[in-house]
């Protein structure tokens, strides 16, 4: 047997048996060192990122002394996580289309229900599922970026998808809870509902995606953001959602006029069109990890 005959042997052992996440690993004290990493330049009573913060996240630069530490300190902390949800483990739902995708969306998300879905409707039981929703967001859409930069196929085919789930979830009212009737949605949950650092974060995913409706989704999200009353004409709020919007409003020219991200047709082992490669060439826009 070959060395790839052995590997495709061992992959189809490991996806025959049914995935069960690891809770030796996914526990309270992971979702909780996500946000203490993750937020360490954000005091937790600023409901807008600070200039610390914003260096780390947007600015951090691979192979500077600053941005090496930060994809270090990632990488010690949450690599044996992020392992056990790799392809070969964790088997997702393979879609062809922003429809399927959306429709698998609760089978994606299936192993992780149990933390992300509230007990009932209570204030304490809603925010602590917002606050793992969000761990699970930025465990499986901002932390790949710093800590698999040499392996970006399966940040774009997998972990994408899964981060993409947790947010439909998120964003969703989810209605009756365990016979409560009360509309349950997380992201507007008591634990980050006037956060913009919390929210910006939920909704990212969404300006990751190949798929325009997960943008259109992506500017209504951030639109009920800047509606939240307790931020009402806030220049700061203002100023960063101007920030996000321009962000955003690149990534949606470049769907609007290939259908995908070009910078990561190497990666994804997909063939460049003759448009595509001269846009590469001339400099074109490239957002990858």
């Amino acid at each position: 047997m070959s060395v790839l005959q052995k590997m495709a042997h061992s992959t189809s052992q490991l996806l025959s048996k049914p995935f069960v996440l690891n809770r030796t690993i996914f526990t309270p004290d992971l979702y909780s060192r996500v946000h203490s990493i993750w937020y360490a330049n954000q005091p937790a009573d600023n409901p807008f990122p600070t200039k610390q913060s914003v260096q780390q996240w947007f600015n951090n630069q691979p192979g500077k002394d600053a941005g090496a530490a930060f994809d270090k300190s990632l990488h010690d902390a949450f690599s044996p996580a992020l392992e056990t949800l790799l392809p070969e483990r964790l088997e997702i739902p393979k879609c062809t289309s922003w429809e399927e995708e959306r429709n698998s969306t609760q089978k994606t998300a299936a192993p992780f229900m149990q933390d992300i879905t509230p007990a009932s409707a209570q204030g304490d039981e809603v925010d602590t599922a917002a606050s793992n929703a969000l761990s699970l967001i930025l465990l499986t859409d901002q932390v790949p970026r710093n800590i698999f930069r040499q392996n970006q196929g399966v940040i774009y085919s997998h972990f994408d998808i899964l981060s993409r789930a947790f947010v439909r979830m998120a964003v969703a009212a989810t209605g009756t809870v365990n016979g409560d009737q009360s509309q349950v949605r997380l992201d507007k949950s008591e634990f980050m509902r006037t956060s913009v650092p919390k929210r910006m974060f939920v909704y990212m995913p969404l300006m990751h995606s190949e798929n325009l409706e997960d943008h259109n989704l992506f500017a209504e999200c951030m639109k009920d953001l800047m509606g939240e009353p307790e931020l009402q004409n806030n220049e700061e709020l203002n100023k960063f959602c101007d920030f996000m919007n321009n962000f955003e409003q690149r990534h949606v020219d470049i769907i609007k006029q290939f259908g995908r991200y070009p910078y990561r047709n190497e990666a994804m082992g997909r063939e460049s069109t003759e448009a595509e490669k001269e846009w590469l060439a001339n400099g074109g826009e490239r957002f990858s990890a």
